[in-house]
């Protein structure tokens, strides 16, 4: 039998092939999804806490309800799951 040929992408995506084979490709990898999460967490956290903000009015709007001291922290951690 013969030795298989190498797929083009393997080439690619080989270190002799990378214009940047110094850096490690997990390293960068781990940077871009940083970068990634801390943009969707910026850009959500206004969204996060207006919803907060609107279920702590609606259940303390009513003058009967008494919500215990955990109810906020509870909210929160559901929101930002």
């Amino acid at each position: 039998m013969g030795v298989v040929a190498e797929a083009p992408y393997q080439r690619m995506l080989s270190a002799s092939a990378c214009p940047n084979s110094d850096r490690d490709p997990a390293k960068t990898r781990r940077e871009q999804m940083a970068a990634a999460l801390a943009s969707a967490d910026a850009s959500r956290s206004p969204k996060r806490r207006d919803l907060a903000v609107a279920v702590l009015q609606e259940r303390l709007g009513d003058a009967t309800t008494n919500p215990d001291a955990d109810f906020g922290v509870r909210v929160n951690r559901v929101i930002c799951m």
